[in-house]
């Protein structure tokens, strides 16, 4: 959930509602599908939809799905001064409708559960949106051949998008300068098995990588959350089981204390500003 300048409320998330409510003239009306994995494990996500309600929540003022023949769910959503829509997320479509000349048009995920781990993810995607939600700006996956999902976005006054989320590919794509090049940790568990965290940013059109990189130690790391300063410092928020994540010197708590903990990472610069 997020405000825009007017006040209005967006909010993003999943459904597998053929009837959720869209408006005359979204760029997707219709339900585009669902898996049909049928396992105790593996939830129905459905399809992305993303909303706007007035200040009051009196009047739903633009809505739409976002998806494509299996499951799709947004997890962040961000807005700027002119109301365009930027989302993040996670697809398992190979039918994600994504647009031509995008960094990444192919889905690269699996088609069915990996190993012992009897979830599915499926590839992270980012997308843009127009303020009335009737055109797909751009939109691109992100990923590499096994699971990978976004969970936090940040976007400077450029228009760059950046997103955290988690990743079990060891292909999955990083940037030459990236702060850490490689997979640490893999999925050992059936519950948990999300492998590192990730943060990348893509230029303002969604054609251009400009970073990417693992986040994580050598069990299992996830990046949930992400927000920036006006210096363009971004900060990013998860959990981890790993007793090697990434500390740093003189920090609050630089060891692990049992179990799951939380972390809170701020990497300097990688935007270039405040939001628009």
């Amino acid at each position: 959930i997020t405000l825009d300048p007017q006040g209005n409320v967006w909010l993003a998330g999943g459904t597998i509602s053929t009837n959720f409510p869209v408006t005359s003239g979204s760029f997707q009306t219709k339900f585009g599908g669902a898996s049909d994995d049928n396992t105790q494990f593996i939830a129905k996500m459905g399809d992305g939809f993303v909303s706007e309600l007035s200040a009051d929540l009196s009047h739903l003022l633009y809505s739409t799905y976002v998806g494509g023949s299996r499951d799709d769910a947004i997890t962040a959503l961000a807005v700027d001064s002119s109301e365009y829509v930027y989302l993040t997320g996670v697809t398992q479509s190979s039918n994600f409708p994504v647009t031509a000349g995008a960094y990444a048009t192919s889905y690269h995920g699996p088609a069915a559960p990996v190993g012992n781990r009897p979830y599915l993810l499926g590839d992270a995607f980012v997308a843009k949106l127009n303020p009335t939600t009737s055109k797909m700006l751009f939109s691109t996956y992100l990923g590499g051949s096994d699971d990978d999902a976004a969970g936090g976005i940040a976007i400077d006054a450029q228009g760059n998008v950046a997103i955290a989320g988690m990743t079990n590919s060891s292909n999955f794509p990083v940037s030459a300068d990236a702060l850490q090049a490689r997979l640490a940790g893999s999925g050992a568990s059936v519950f948990s098995g999300v492998g590192d965290g990730f943060v990348a940013k893509f230029d303002s059109s969604g054609s251009k990588l400009l970073y990417s990189s693992f986040l994580g130690g050598t069990a299992d790391d996830s990046a949930m959350g992400m927000g920036h300063d006006a210096t363009g410092n971004v900060y990013i928020a998860g959990y981890t089981n790993s007793p090697d994540f990434p500390s740093t010197a003189g920090v609050m708590q630089p060891k692990t204390g049992g179990g799951k903990d939380a972390f809170l990472v701020k990497m300097a610069g990688l935007l270039a500003g405040p939001a628009p």
